[in-house]
């Protein structure tokens, strides 16, 4: 099984590698040099946002329902599901 990655791991660069399943020890210098250039533009870009990872915006007519799994204190988001309105 999966291990856990919090929120707060997704704040630390070694963190968010972890998440990405990339191993550092494996990497090159300019891969490394690569993943910290993302790493740093994913966190500009979600520190502008109002919904953490998930950017959200609302379209009139559509529903979404999140699906999540519970594993004892964990919940995990597994899947979104999105539907529009039916004509007719």
């Amino acid at each position: 099984m999966l291990e856990f990655t919090s929120e707060d791991d997704l704040k630390t660069f070694d963190g968010w590698l972890k998440y990405q399943g990339i191993d550092a020890a494996l990497s090159t210098v300019q891969e490394l040099e690569n993943w910290r250039r993302v790493y740093q533009e994913t966190r500009e870009r979600s520190a502008t946002g109002p919904i953490g990872r998930m950017k959200v915006r609302l379209v009139r007519g559509e529903h979404r329902y999140a699906v999540a799994v519970r594993d004892g204190s964990h919940l995990y988001l597994t899947l979104w599901v999105r539907r529009s309105e039916s004509e007719g």
